[in-house]
């Protein structure tokens, strides 16, 4: 199950209902996940969790699993 804090700051990144957002959501299920959207995203999550991706890693975040899963390694989620 994804985080209702996740799913809620990519949902409004993209502009798009939260219920759109579960683990399996990807660059490639949802349209509104393109190159801006995707950018939207990792600065929504930084912002909303106090962290900083790392410049190399920003291209692998492309779902919210593997979003999630990196929260995690930092410990904020």
């Amino acid at each position: 199950m994804v985080d209702s804090k996740l799913a809620s700051t990519i949902a409004s990144a993209l502009e798009v209902e939260p219920g759109a957002i579960d683990e399996a959501t990807d660059h490639q299920t949802l349209e509104a996940w393109d190159s801006l959207g995707h950018i939207k995203i990792i600065m929504s999550v930084e912002e909303a969790f106090g962290v900083r991706f790392d410049m190399d890693e920003i291209p692998e975040l492309v779902s919210v699993d593997r979003i999630s899963s990196r929260l995690r390694e930092l410990g904020a989620l």
